[in-house]
């Protein structure tokens, strides 16, 4: 029976797996087969092969992160946009409101001024 021991060796190249492992569970790229394919191979490969994985990995990451940062921003100006039409709409018909009752005010002062006339 073949035991795994970890010596000062090998712990490298432990320690890239173990971080591997992680960049491939986490990794938005790839499907739960392609993660599946990639964390059975990892015992098989040299380390050349890991450092490599890792850069495309890590790589992927970082794009992946960029792109969200700069639609987060986008989000937020939409968001933004969104708000301050939605403020804009709502002063109009408040303004329109307040214009509305001024007219009816303005009408009864005018109809109470020819009521006052009349009795004269």
């Amino acid at each position: 029976m073949a035991e795994s021991i970890v010596t000062d060796q090998n712990a490298p190249a432990f320690a890239a797996q173990d971080e591997l492992k992680q960049l491939i569970s986490t990794s938005n790229a790839l499907n739960e087969a392609e993660k599946k394919y990639w964390l059975d191979l990892l015992p098989t490969m040299n380390e050349g092969q890991l450092e490599q994985l890792k850069g495309i990995l890590v790589t992927e990451q970082k794009n992946l992160e960029e792109i969200d940062r700069k639609y987060d921003h986008k989000l937020e100006e939409v968001a933004q946009k969104t708000l301050n039409r939605w403020d804009s709409e709502k002063a109009q018909v408040a303004r329109l409101q307040r214009t509305q009752v001024e007219a009816g005010e303005q009408q009864k002062a005018e109809q109470d001024a020819e009521a006052l006339l009349k009795q004269w």
